[in-house]
């Protein structure tokens, strides 16, 4: 048609150039994550597991809770203090809770802790404030759980938005970890009595057990909505079992972005994408089960949270003003 732009061509020799620098990219990146998950860490949860009882576990919980709280300072160490202090009269090891809460100040290394299930967070230009106590949630819940928490805080796509960094950010800890709970920056663990190995295992209709990757329905249905083949999904927390198709279907979805044309689904526009082209394999791989499970919203247009949820999700947007409400509601 005259006038419309030309797209511009790539010789085959260039597009070969082009992929051979697109794989040693991933190969650094994997190399550089590996190192820092093999850095000499503090012993910390593997401390936790091998020498103390679940009741110690129960006071380091509390004692958490406590410095997460902070009532007015903001888990300040004033008040970390008290939590200590308290932990060691209950029993448990003092300098056990200091190295997790050093860590939550200034992370030494991209995971900490040890477990066949790993959380994983993104963290991208949100208030360093906001980002402490958001490491303590994880790691509260983790100590509980023997599972170990990886937090990406730098962009590892300088061309795309931050979402697309979650997918590559999934791709790599996958490379070290069997299982992979994506939480958003944006969403906390409130009920750090349930388990994320219960939701690996709901029977029929969800079947998550057989499944490669386990997503919650998107916020546009009911609380009580069941699936249905065409449901859409919700990425702020999703599971994800290092499996061959698992990865490839990642590969596939990082690839579609040029097709995700509205700017704020860019990962839920591949994701449909992918359904659409290989509907029998998305279905025969994926479990999408209702988001009271995993991922319930709590964001001022859509707050659907009840004491006792797992999980709470502040979707939509990035502004500064729902990190300060998300913690002095659930928090401080």
């Amino acid at each position: 048609m005259a006038g419309s732009p030309k797209r511009r061509r790539f010789s085959t020799r260039q597009r070969a150039v082009m992929r051979v620098g697109y794989l040693a990219m991933l190969a650094f990146c994997a190399f550089a994550v590996r190192r820092a998950v093999h850095i000499p860490q503090d012993p910390s949860v593997s401390d936790f597991v091998s020498e103390h009882t679940s009741s110690k576990w129960a006071a380091a919980a509390r004692a958490q809770a406590a410095a997460a709280r902070g009532k007015g300072s903001g888990g300040g160490p004033h008040k970390l203090a008290a939590a200590l202090a308290a932990a060691a009269a209950e029993g448990v090891d003092e300098q056990v809770l200091q190295r997790q809460m050093r860590w939550s100040e200034r992370p030494t290394s991209l995971c900490f802790g040890h477990g066949n299930l790993t959380l994983l967070t993104v963290a991208l230009d949100l208030p360093q404030d906001y980002v402490v106590l958001m490491r303590r949630n994880r790691l509260l819940y983790c100590a509980r759980h023997a599972c170990r928490y990886c937090e990406v805080s730098v962009s590892l796509d300088f061309v795309r938005p931050h979402a697309w960094s979650k997918v590559r950010a999934m791709l790599l800890v996958l490379s070290f970890a069997e299982t992979v709970v994506h939480i958003d920056a944006d969403a906390l663990i409130l009920n750090h009595t349930l388990s994320f190995h219960s939701l690996l295992d709901l029977p029929p209709p969800y079947n998550t057990s057989a499944s490669d990757i386990v997503y919650t329905m998107a916020y546009r249905y009911g609380r009580y909505a069941e699936p249905r083949d065409d449901s859409h999904v919700n990425t702020g927390v999703y599971v994800v079992h290092s499996t061959p198709w698992a990865k490839s279907f990642l590969e596939a979805q990082y690839q579609f972005y040029h097709s995700s044309i509205r700017p704020e689904f860019w990962d839920h526009d591949a994701i449909d994408l992918y359904r659409l082209k290989h509907a029998h394999d998305f279905h025969a791989h994926v479990s999408i089960i209702p988001y009271r499970y995993m991922s319930v919203p709590c964001s001022h247009t859509q707050n659907e949270y009840t004491p006792g949820d797992f999980i709470v999700h502040y979707a939509g947007g990035h502004n500064i003003g729902k990190y300060e409400r998300l913690s002095k509601l659930f928090l401080e």
